[in-house]
């Protein structure tokens, strides 16, 4: 960023004599009087070449009591600063002699906290160019920022960096969570409601399994269900014993056809509040539901398990986390770092780069967190990942990306490290 430097401390007496000054150049030397404003032509003498040089000089002026102003006057140029300048009150001024550093007058200087980048570029393709850097591979210089001709590139990542959206597209999303556990709450006065599409793909008659927690007995009496527009008598639904202890009741039996079809759940007049876990349709006689939800169907056996929780559901007519809808997690489910992918997103080179990260909005889409790939499971579609940012649950609907890696150097001004 450019600009000009301010004074440090103004006096509000000026001293009779005439202020010392010292130049910092960009072709100075710490070794040179720093009273010069360029090199001499024996470069001999000139200015100095950093601001640190400039301030241990004022502080050498301090000793003798500072008799007169000081101005350290920067010449126009980027300045890298390794470490932190640091400024205290042994380098103010007094009041009666003030120390100002400036950039000299119609010149433009830069404080940059970056670092050039030297050593002899190469190609691998004629595409890639690469340049070796010790400290980097030896684990001493970690940057996930790179600046060339002032312009901020890309690191490699998936998806790419689209910038005619950035908002949407070039992301990937957490794909619905299929564990069961995670209840969604808000149902509870009258009219409010649920509503899920679902698929079936076989003919059968299909008992409905309801998981959902309440301290209200007899909760069936309050709601109200219909499958495709069609009203469906409630089988009992006693108290689950909690708000997040979750119980499941068969509530149903109904005969589907193949295709798409819409389960909706409402509160009745007299109201009654209710959390929902998920709603798993089965033609198997001998489900048996248990604390962890629904086991995976037997051979020949058909189930769909529908989560209340899920994006695509609506309630109350907007979408399921909107208004006062919540979702909670039960016996410690909920996880900051695992995400659930689409499939045939996941890449098992994503593991193999030793620094790649995923870059993700957690939570409710308000937590930037960056996490470090430990592993990933293709054919489950699982990421895995750690750090220090990983504090918030990583729910459906996340956007994120994954950077760093070498396979995903694929587009123009791409970098990888």
């Amino acid at each position: 960023m450019a600009f000009a430097l301010a004074s440090l401390l103004c006096s509000s007496v000026r001293a009779a004599e005439g202020p010392t000054v010292y130049y910092v150049a960009t072709n100075g030397s710490d070794d040179w009087s720093g009273t010069l404003p360029a090199p001499n032509a024996g470069r001999t003498d000139g200015p100095f070449a950093t601001l640190y040089r400039a301030r241990d000089a004022v502080r050498g002026l301090r000793t003798r009591g500072l008799p007169q102003p000081v101005r350290i006057l920067v010449r126009g140029g980027t300045y890298y600063l390794p470490k932190t300048l640091t400024l205290g009150t042994e380098d103010s001024g007094t009041d009666r002699a003030s120390v100002s550093y400036e950039s000299h007058p119609g010149e433009e200087v830069v404080l940059s906290g970056g670092r050039p980048i030297t050593g002899q570029w190469r190609t691998d393709d004629g595409k890639v160019h690469y340049v070796d850097i010790p400290e980097a591979r030896n684990g001493q210089w970690k940057f996930r920022q790179l600046f060339v001709d002032g312009r901020r590139e890309i690191r490699a990542r998936y998806p790419n960096y689209d910038p005619s959206d950035v908002l949407t597209k070039g992301w990937l999303y957490a794909a619905p969570d299929r564990r069961y556990g995670v209840i969604l709450s808000g149902l509870g006065k009258a009219g409010d409601f649920l509503e899920h599409e679902f698929k079936i793909a076989a003919k059968a008659t299909y008992s409905l399994w309801a998981g959902y927690a309440t301290t209200l007995g007899a909760i069936h009496t309050r709601l109200g269900l219909k499958i495709d527009g069609q009203p469906v008598a409630l089988g009992e639904m006693p108290a689950s014993g909690g708000w997040r202890a979750v119980r499941w009741s068969r509530v149903a039996t109904v005969s589907l056809e193949p295709g798409r079809h819409v389960i909706r759940w409402e509160v009745l007049p007299q109201g009654g509040i209710v959390h929902f876990d998920a709603f798993v349709f089965t033609d198997s006689a001998d489900a048996k539901p248990d604390k962890e939800g629904f086991p995976s169907p037997a051979p020949g056996e058909h189930q769909i398990a529908v989560q209340a929780e899920a994006l695509t559901s609506r309630v109350d007519g907007h979408g399921s986390h909107v208004g006062g809808w919540q979702t909670f997690i039960c016996g410690g489910k909920g996880s900051t770092r695992t995400i659930l992918c689409h499939a045939g997103v996941v890449r098992e080179t994503w593991a193999k780069a030793q620094d790649a990260e995923v870059n993700i909005f957690a939570a409710w889409g308000w937590f930037n967190v960056i996490g470090r790939i430990v592993s990933v499971d293709p054919a489950e579609a699982i990421i895995r990942i750690e750090g220090r940012e990983c504090q918030y649950p990583i729910r459906e609907g996340n956007r994120f990306f994954v950077e760093n890696v070498r396979e995903e150097l694929d587009a123009p001004g791409e970098w990888y490290l």
